[in-house]
């Protein structure tokens, strides 16, 4: 609903909107839920209905994107806004209390000696990947809960995060980039040294409840030549030899992306594709969905409505400025009112789609 101030959602607008009464109809099987609100606003005389959120202006109570991005319909509260009651307290005791509050003691890479996080330099046997995945849900739950044991375990991270990036990533500009050597903080061989260790154990697991479904893992170095599994990391033979579907994404050119099929056809499996379109690096609809139709190979584009991911915008947006909408878009497929970027994209997914299985 919206009132002259904007779009209304209870705990966004302090004193705007207040609720008067809320009507439970109950029938047989049926339960319909009226919110009659109403504004307090000497100003507001009617009350609209609006399909979603207004986004034509920028809440000015709390963060939210900044130009070019779209406004966000519905801004997440900050941390500790909301006390919870009910079911969702009793969700985050059980996430406190189970792996998410306890991974600290038994995950390997949240081990505190030798830490790449928590070393003054960035270098550590136990690195990057874990940590800030499990940190964001571990702080905000203790913050909610107001439990000191987890808000005192947070901070160990979270100040050691902010310290380190005050000395090796805020400092980082064009003239002095080439003295930081990122790959000795996180070389690639470390990485595919535990990443073959854990996928070794999720492939005997899954195979030990004999599933139903074939199983695939994606191809790790797309930068290589496929052909010959030898030449191959350990890594990638491993994934390849453990995999029913070969699969894969390249958001290559045509002439490559052939190149790459050709390699991948020695294999005799099934092929998926699980990401392409990158239209300014020529991995369009037109030039790479056809070869899939003819090599009878899966794909999933990245991409659908463009949204508050805004993967409209090109790769380097991440350390550009940009002031309106890419002419030719990143990746997506339409916008959010339903038009298509490209009517002639559309007329072909649908072309190739329909007869695909004929």
């Amino acid at each position: 609903m919206v009132g002259k101030t904007g779009f209304m959602e209870r705990y966004l607008i302090k004193k705007v909107y207040q609720l008067l009464h809320l009507i439970l109809l109950m029938k047989t099987k049926t339960i319909l839920l009226f919110f009659i609100i109403v504004s307090c606003s000497d100003n507001v005389d009617q009350i609209t209905i609006a399909d979603k959120p207004d986004t034509n202006f920028k809440n000015q109570h709390y963060v939210s994107n900044r130009e070019p991005l779209v406004p966000s319909s519905l801004i997440k509260l900050p941390v500790g806004s909301i006390e919870p009651d009910g079911w969702l307290l009793e969700y985050l005791k059980r996430q406190k209390n189970g792996l998410t509050g306890n991974l600290v003691d038994i995950s390997q890479w949240l081990q505190k000696k030798d830490n790449a996080w928590l070393s003054e330099k960035g270098e550590g046997e136990w690195g990057w990947e874990e940590v800030p995945y499990w940190l964001k849900g571990y702080a905000n739950i203790g913050y909610i809960l107001n439990d000191e044991a987890m808000i005192s375990e947070a901070k160990v991270w979270l100040e050691g995060a902010i310290e380190l990036y005050k000395k090796i990533g805020v400092e980082i500009t064009e003239e002095n980039r080439s003295a930081y050597n990122l790959s000795k903080i996180d070389p690639k061989d470390k990485k595919q040294i535990h990443t073959l260790s854990l996928l070794k154990k999720t492939v005997k697991w899954v195979r030990e409840i004999n599933p139903s479904q074939p199983i695939t893992t994606g191809i790790y170095a797309w930068d290589t030549d496929w052909a010959t599994i030898s030449d191959l990391s350990e890594l990638d033979q491993f994934i390849i030899n453990s995999s029913d579907i070969i699969s894969f994404h390249s958001y290559a050119s045509k002439e490559e992306v052939l190149e790459k099929v050709k390699q991948l056809k020695n294999y005799n499996r099934p092929l998926l594709c699980t990401e392409y379109i990158a239209r300014e690096h020529k991995s369009t609809f037109e030039d790479v969905l056809p070869i899939f139709y003819e090599n009878k190979i899966g794909a999933y584009n990245w991409g659908f409505v463009s949204g508050k991911t805004n993967t409209i915008y090109p790769w380097k947006s991440w350390d550009s400025t940009y002031t309106e909408p890419p002419n030719k878009w990143h990746h997506d497929i339409f916008y959010q009112n339903g038009e298509p970027f490209s009517n002639d994209e559309i007329e072909l997914i649908k072309k190739l789609t329909s007869t695909a299985n004929k």
